[in-house]
Protein backbone atom coordinates (compact mmCIF):
# COMPACT_ATOMS: atom_id res chain seq x y z
CA UNK A 1 0.00 0.00 0.00
CA UNK A 2 3.12 2.85 0.33
CA UNK A 3 5.89 2.85 -2.27
CA UNK A 4 6.96 5.32 -3.73
CA UNK A 5 6.75 7.59 -7.03
CA UNK A 6 9.97 8.34 -9.33
CA UNK A 7 7.80 10.44 -11.23
CA UNK A 8 7.04 13.07 -7.75
CA UNK A 9 11.12 13.80 -7.85
CA UNK A 10 11.19 16.00 -10.61
CA UNK A 11 8.74 18.17 -8.45
CA UNK A 12 10.57 18.63 -5.69
CA UNK A 13 13.02 20.95 -6.13
CA UNK A 14 14.44 24.71 -4.67
CA UNK A 15 16.57 23.65 -2.32
CA UNK A 16 14.34 21.62 0.10
CA UNK A 17 15.43 17.98 0.79
CA UNK A 18 12.40 15.50 0.50
CA UNK A 19 11.27 12.27 1.29
CA UNK A 20 8.43 10.60 -0.40
CA UNK A 21 5.77 8.21 0.40
CA UNK A 22 2.79 7.71 -1.60
CA UNK A 23 -0.31 5.42 -0.30
CA UNK A 24 -0.27 3.19 -4.50
CA UNK A 25 -4.37 2.61 -4.07
CA UNK A 26 -5.70 6.28 -2.77
CA UNK A 27 -8.79 6.01 -4.54
CA UNK A 28 -10.04 3.25 -1.92
CA UNK A 29 -8.69 5.07 1.36
CA UNK A 30 -11.45 6.96 3.37
CA UNK A 31 -8.70 7.69 6.10
CA UNK A 32 -5.42 7.37 7.18
CA UNK A 33 -4.28 7.99 10.76
CA UNK A 34 -0.44 8.41 11.26
CA UNK A 35 1.30 8.17 14.87
CA UNK A 36 4.57 11.45 14.09
CA UNK A 37 6.93 12.76 15.91
CA UNK A 38 10.23 14.75 15.39
CA UNK A 39 13.61 14.07 16.99
CA UNK A 40 14.85 16.84 19.27
CA UNK A 41 17.69 17.93 17.40
CA UNK A 42 15.34 18.62 14.76
CA UNK A 43 16.47 21.47 12.63
CA UNK A 44 14.37 24.71 11.93
CA UNK A 45 11.71 24.86 9.02
CA UNK A 46 11.53 20.96 8.76
CA UNK A 47 8.55 19.05 9.25
CA UNK A 48 6.55 15.46 8.28
CA UNK A 49 2.82 14.77 7.43
CA UNK A 50 0.61 13.78 5.01
CA UNK A 51 -0.81 15.53 1.98
CA UNK A 52 -3.72 15.20 -0.44
CA UNK A 53 -2.30 15.63 -3.82
CA UNK A 54 -3.83 16.32 -7.51
CA UNK A 55 -0.45 14.75 -9.63
CA UNK A 56 -2.15 16.19 -12.78
CA UNK A 57 -2.99 19.51 -11.78
CA UNK A 58 0.67 19.28 -10.03
CA UNK A 59 2.67 17.95 -13.36
CA UNK A 60 0.03 20.82 -15.35
CA UNK A 61 1.99 23.22 -13.46
CA UNK A 62 -0.49 24.53 -10.89
CA UNK A 63 1.49 23.54 -7.78
CA UNK A 64 -0.55 25.42 -5.57
CA UNK A 65 -3.81 24.03 -6.65
CA UNK A 66 -2.81 20.79 -6.57
CA UNK A 67 -2.51 20.26 -2.90
CA UNK A 68 -6.14 19.18 -1.33
CA UNK A 69 -5.12 19.45 2.31
CA UNK A 70 -2.33 18.71 4.18
CA UNK A 71 -1.97 17.69 7.61
CA UNK A 72 2.06 18.66 9.01
CA UNK A 73 3.99 18.15 12.01
CA UNK A 74 6.33 21.56 11.41
CA UNK A 75 8.78 22.82 13.49
CA UNK A 76 9.62 26.76 12.40
CA UNK A 77 10.95 28.10 15.61
CA UNK A 78 9.75 28.03 19.29
CA UNK A 79 7.69 24.52 19.73
CA UNK A 80 7.21 22.61 16.93
CA UNK A 81 2.98 22.55 15.67
CA UNK A 82 0.53 20.47 13.88
CA UNK A 83 -0.91 22.70 11.14
CA UNK A 84 -4.11 21.76 9.29
CA UNK A 85 -4.88 23.13 5.64
CA UNK A 86 -7.43 22.54 3.19
CA UNK A 87 -8.84 23.66 -0.02
CA UNK A 88 -12.65 24.30 0.86
CA UNK A 89 -14.07 22.68 -2.41
CA UNK A 90 -17.41 24.81 -2.34
CA UNK A 91 -15.59 28.17 -1.95
CA UNK A 92 -12.30 27.66 -3.37
CA UNK A 93 -11.03 29.26 -0.14
CA UNK A 94 -7.79 27.84 1.75
CA UNK A 95 -9.28 27.25 5.45
CA UNK A 96 -6.60 26.11 8.40
CA UNK A 97 -7.41 24.71 11.60
CA UNK A 98 -5.53 26.45 14.96
CA UNK A 99 -1.91 25.38 15.19
CA UNK A 100 -1.67 23.55 17.96
CA UNK A 101 1.91 23.28 19.77
CA UNK A 102 3.60 19.69 20.56
CA UNK A 103 6.50 18.88 21.84
CA UNK A 104 9.93 16.89 20.23
CA UNK A 105 10.89 13.21 20.58
CA UNK A 106 7.01 12.52 21.42
CA UNK A 107 4.85 10.94 19.25
CA UNK A 108 1.33 12.48 18.18
CA UNK A 109 -1.54 11.11 16.04
CA UNK A 110 -3.07 12.86 13.34
CA UNK A 111 -5.92 11.25 11.07
CA UNK A 112 -8.18 12.35 8.99
CA UNK A 113 -11.77 10.68 7.80
CA UNK A 114 -13.71 11.41 4.38
CA UNK A 115 -16.81 10.27 3.61
CA UNK A 116 -18.34 11.48 0.57
CA UNK A 117 -19.00 14.80 0.77
CA UNK A 118 -16.78 15.81 3.79
CA UNK A 119 -13.62 15.66 5.32
CA UNK A 120 -12.48 15.53 8.90
CA UNK A 121 -8.62 16.23 10.72
CA UNK A 122 -8.06 14.64 13.69
CA UNK A 123 -5.21 15.93 16.50
CA UNK A 124 -4.46 12.73 19.48
CA UNK A 125 -8.50 12.05 18.37
CA UNK A 126 -9.46 15.42 19.28
CA UNK A 127 -11.70 16.54 16.02
CA UNK A 128 -9.76 20.10 14.44
CA UNK A 129 -11.21 20.44 11.34
CA UNK A 130 -13.88 19.76 9.19
CA UNK A 131 -14.77 20.71 5.16
CA UNK A 132 -16.42 19.83 2.33
CA UNK A 133 -14.85 17.33 0.25
CA UNK A 134 -15.34 16.06 -3.47
CA UNK A 135 -12.99 13.05 -4.07
CA UNK A 136 -10.84 14.00 -7.29
CA UNK A 137 -8.34 11.58 -7.93
CA UNK A 138 -5.96 12.72 -5.29
CA UNK A 139 -2.79 10.74 -4.16
CA UNK A 140 -1.88 10.49 -0.62
CA UNK A 141 1.39 10.74 0.40
CA UNK A 142 3.75 11.15 3.69
CA UNK A 143 6.18 13.58 2.71
CA UNK A 144 9.26 15.04 4.96
CA UNK A 145 10.66 17.90 3.98
CA UNK A 146 13.76 20.78 5.18
CA UNK A 147 13.16 23.89 3.48
CA UNK A 148 17.06 24.19 4.70
CA UNK A 149 18.62 21.38 2.93
CA UNK A 150 19.19 19.59 6.57
CA UNK A 151 18.70 16.15 7.41
CA UNK A 152 17.15 14.82 10.33
CA UNK A 153 15.27 11.52 10.38
CA UNK A 154 11.60 10.79 11.79
CA UNK A 155 9.42 7.34 11.70
CA UNK A 156 6.03 6.11 10.31
CA UNK A 157 4.95 3.24 12.84
CA UNK A 158 1.59 1.28 12.54
CA UNK A 159 -0.35 3.40 9.48
CA UNK A 160 -3.84 2.30 9.61
CA UNK A 161 -5.65 3.10 6.68
CA UNK A 162 -9.66 2.96 5.61
CA UNK A 163 -10.82 1.38 2.58
CA UNK A 164 -14.68 1.23 1.62
CA UNK A 165 -16.12 -2.06 -0.11
CA UNK A 166 -19.13 -3.29 -1.76
CA UNK A 167 -19.32 -6.90 -1.68
CA UNK A 168 -21.53 -8.65 -4.08
CA UNK A 169 -23.57 -5.05 -4.39
CA UNK A 170 -24.48 -5.24 -0.71
CA UNK A 171 -24.53 -2.11 1.87
CA UNK A 172 -20.83 -0.40 2.11
CA UNK A 173 -18.17 -1.68 4.77
CA UNK A 174 -15.42 0.11 6.22
CA UNK A 175 -12.20 -2.24 6.72
CA UNK A 176 -9.02 -0.59 8.64
CA UNK A 177 -5.59 -2.01 7.57
CA UNK A 178 -2.14 -1.39 9.51
CA UNK A 179 0.64 -0.57 7.31
CA UNK A 180 3.59 -1.13 7.20
CA UNK A 181 3.80 -4.03 10.17
CA UNK A 182 7.41 -3.03 10.60
CA UNK A 183 8.33 1.03 11.54
CA UNK A 184 9.17 3.16 8.03
CA UNK A 185 11.68 5.35 8.54
CA UNK A 186 11.63 8.72 6.62
CA UNK A 187 15.30 9.88 6.27
CA UNK A 188 15.79 13.46 4.67
CA UNK A 189 19.72 13.59 3.37
CA UNK A 190 19.91 15.32 0.46
CA UNK A 191 18.23 17.82 -2.02
CA UNK A 192 15.66 16.38 -4.90
CA UNK A 193 17.21 16.31 -7.99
Amino acid sequence: MLNTNPSAASLLSGGQAHSVLEFTESDDIYGIELFLGLPADVPQDCGVGIYAIDYAAMFAGNEQGSIRFDMDLWYGSGSPEVQVTWKNPVTGIEEQASALSVETNQDIKMAFVRKESTIEFFHNDLKIGQSPYQSMNETFIVRAVSETDSSFETYLDDVPSCEKHRPHGLMEQLYCSRVPREPAKLWILQTAV
